[in-house]
């Protein structure tokens, strides 16, 4: 929810309460959101995009993604160990695992930064910075045909920390 349809986290928060969902927060002004639910992911995501439509106009990709997802991906991230700065290193999380021949075809390509596809997410070094890469969300969304939300370490260790709570 970047760019030119920004939705204020607040507003965002009280739609989706009247989706029943639990123990809500918001972190900043990012899309992302943490709450609990017995619902399934896939029926989740349907329902909030479609709430996001109707109370706001936005059609907007929604990926929910389960706390030990998030926490498994942050604490295997293969370029951890490459740097200390967390801002360096991405997950850039797919709606779902890309065809083989597109994965191989952006495997064959050559970039200044590092990258590792594992299933439904791509790892990211990005020594120059996110806002250097030629890797970046749209780019990835096109070359594997996927739909696709990147985010900084930072980010998914504060969202960890925010399931937890």
């Amino acid at each position: 929810m970047s760019g030119h349809n920004v939705l204020k986290m607040d507003n965002l928060k009280v739609s989706l309460s009247e989706l029943k969902l639990e123990n809500i927060v918001t972190y900043i002004q990012s899309g992302n959101v943490v709450f609990s639910s017995v619902e399934p992911a896939a029926n989740l995501e349907s329902l909030i995009q479609q709430k996001i439509l109707k109370d706001f106009g936005y059609e907007v990709p929604v990926q929910v993604k389960s706390l030990e997802t998030v926490e498994k991906a942050f604490k295997e991230h293969p370029f951890s160990l490459m740097t200390e700065d967390l801002s360096l290193l991405h997950i850039t999380f797919l709606g779902h695992t890309p065809d083989q021949k597109r994965i191989q075809n952006l495997q064959e390509m050559k970039f200044t930064d590092q990258f590792e596809i594992r299933n439904d997410a791509v790892y990211l070094y990005c020594p120059n910075g996110y806002g250097r890469t030629k890797l970046n969300n749209t780019f990835l969304e096109k070359l594997l045909a996927v739909q696709a939300t990147t985010r900084n370490m930072k980010t998914v260790k504060k969202l960890i920390e925010l399931g937890r709570l």
